[in-house]
């Protein structure tokens, strides 16, 4: 069977209107909408992000500092879920109207590719650790079994993500709570004994914190209309918005600072591994599972940005479907964990600090401080939308002028202010600002 015709029978299986809004009645219940929204944001990344803020905070401040970081990728994810569930449209078919039909071939490369990035790193994380606990499978060999698993869940479209969600997610809640207890017990004091102990790591400051967790989800906070559009209404875009980032991202990224200040490293995984068989059997469904259930969103999204793409561009790129563009992402992923990107994973993360919570800004303003919210959505224009382009690229561009590195220009603009601001918010409302006015002065 070719490529073409594998691609067709699953398309008739599953319909996943990549192109075209989502039918009333093919909407998904609260709970569909929760699990996968859980399932997307539990991942091992959050135990990466939690053990680094834990090694440079108090708990006191940590658990705060993940809190709210939590508390602004919700709000910023309900807001752009709610425009999926009101128009039923993707991100990209939405991007469309905002960057022009030119414009979005640009957002859906970039945000794609960002998207790619994450299940690169997640590859890569799964590859060594099967690596770490049977050292006769070569870490390359753990990271295409994990390509392969999210494949087959991303290329039936929200079904697949929904199915798999509503397994992992309740085991995964049951699973890290058990986990942080049994290490509780091995630390002096308990679990209340570790709000006493000093981090070892460098320091943090409070927004340095709430940064790191912001930039871990912005890119997904962007674009939740992919999942938005199937929830039936508002509360249930709110339920998942709030249920995956509190209960799920924020929840795991506090147990992994509790256990960086406890017993010295952050990662649940690592530490139930060395406790014993039983519990590394747990920890190894702990770490396949939250992969699993992010990787297959990522993948699922970068396949809606490219099916927008195909549309787009046309040509014989439009016969390419939603479904091979999942393959195609695989074999990306592939390459990505390949070439190591996890070992870039915290430039990558100021990359998109920097450069995502912009495009979020813009579909914010455009809809909700413009008030086209309840207005019909506009077919874009051909080419690009400079107003939009400029926000972006104008906000973008304060983010790394501001920021100190060893890049030319950063660290130029520094406002005391704004010093205790988290990058991505101070980005984010300055897309939200200059979109809303350029598109005043110029209508």
């Amino acid at each position: 069977m070719s490529l073409s015709d594998m691609s067709n029978k699953i398309t008739n299986i599953q319909e996943d209107y990549a192109t075209k809004p989502v039918p009333k009645n093919k909407r998904r219940s609260a709970f569909g909408t929760l699990v996968v929204w859980s399932g997307w944001t539990i991942s091992v990344t959050g135990l990466i992000v939690g053990g680094t803020i834990g090694a440079g905070l108090p708990l006191r401040a940590a658990i705060p500092a993940i809190l709210l970081g939590n508390l602004v990728l919700a709000c910023v994810g309900s807001l752009n879920g709610y425009i999926g569930m009101k128009t039923g449209l993707s991100t990209y078919m939405l991007a469309q109207s905002l960057f022009g039909k030119s414009g979005s071939v640009i957002i859906s490369v970039f945000i794609g590719i960002m998207a790619m990035g994450f299940v690169g790193v997640f590859a890569g994380l799964t590859g060594g650790f099967i690596n770490s606990q049977i050292a006769s499978i070569p870490a390359i060999v753990g990271a295409l079994a994990f390509t392969v698993l999210v494949v087959l869940t991303a290329i039936h479209g929200f079904r697949g993500l929904e199915t798999l969600s509503k397994v992992a997610v309740p085991a995964l809640w049951v699973f890290a709570i058990v986990g942080l207890l049994a290490v509780g017990s091995q630390v002096a004091g308990g679990l209340t004994g570790i709000f006493n102990i000093s981090p070892s790591g460098a320091s943090l400051t409070i927004a340095g914190a709430m940064t790191l967790a912001i930039a871990t989800w912005i890119a997904g906070a962007t674009i939740t209309a992919d999942i938005g559009r199937y929830a039936q209404n508002r509360d249930h875009v709110l339920l998942g918005a709030f249920g995956g980032w509190i209960a799920g991202a924020a929840f795991l990224e506090c147990i992994a600072a509790a256990l960086a200040l406890g017993v010295g490293d952050g990662n649940l995984v690592v530490v139930m591994g060395s406790m014993g068989s039983l519990f590394a059997l747990l920890a190894f469904l702990v770490f396949v599972l939250a992969m699993w259930t992010s990787g297959d969103n990522n993948l699922y999204s970068f396949s809606l940005a490219f099916a927008s793409l195909s549309n787009v561009v046309g040509g014989s790129l439009k016969n390419v479907t939603k479904e091979q563009w999942v393959i195609v992402g695989g074999v990306i992923v592939f390459l990505l964990a390949a070439l190591g990107i996890y070992g870039q994973f915290v430039p990558f993360l100021l990359l998109i600090a920097i450069t995502v919570p912009p495009v979020a800004g813009i579909f914010i303003s455009h809809f909700y401080v413009l008030g086209n919210i309840n207005k019909k959505v506009k077919a874009g224009a051909k080419g690009i939308n400079t107003t939009a382009f400029a926000s972006w690229i104008l906000a973008s561009g304060f983010g790394y002028l501001s920021v100190p590195g060893t890049f030319p220009g950063q660290g130029q603009i520094s406002i005391a202010a704004l010093s205790s601001v988290p990058l991505p918010i101070t980005t984010l409302v300055l897309a939200i600002v200059l979109y809303a006015v350029l598109t005043r002065v110029t209508a």
